[in-house]
């Protein structure tokens, strides 16, 4: 048996399909993920405690501030703690800048030096 001692713990069952829950947590509500943008806003009102938009960013930004976490701006980009594809860390991310002579474009966009994941957009 498992014992959580941390009591500020939770457990929020997910369903990514129409299996039932496990008896051992049956008991518990649990968030519909087959609906993402539903589901995901439903995982953070259980997670939080918090039931408006702004409650939730307001607590999003807390545990955000709570963690120290060191991360990337980037004009093309939301910010970056790592890379979303390998999650190697911020060190690996390398910015990109690409110019369009034709257009008259300027494109910016970050590469992951680990993985080879990249993405960006038209600033």
């Amino acid at each position: 048996m498992y014992v959580i001692k941390n009591k500020s713990a939770k457990i929020v069952p997910c369903l990514l399909d129409d299996t039932d829950l496990p008896p051992l947590i049956s008991d518990r509500s649990s968030v519909d993920l087959n609906d993402v943008g539903k589901g995901i806003e439903e995982l953070l009102d259980n997670l939080t405690g918090q039931r408006t938009q702004r409650a939730r960013l307001l607590a999003i930004q807390s545990a955000l501030d709570d963690m120290d976490l060191e991360w990337i701006t980037h004009p093309a980009l939301p910010p970056m703690v790592c890379c979303p594809n390998c999650g190697g860390d911020k060190e690996n991310l390398l910015p990109w800048q690409e110019i369009d002579e034709v257009r008259d474009d300027i494109y910016y966009g970050m590469r992951c030096k680990r993985c080879g994941w990249s993405n960006g957009g038209e600033i």
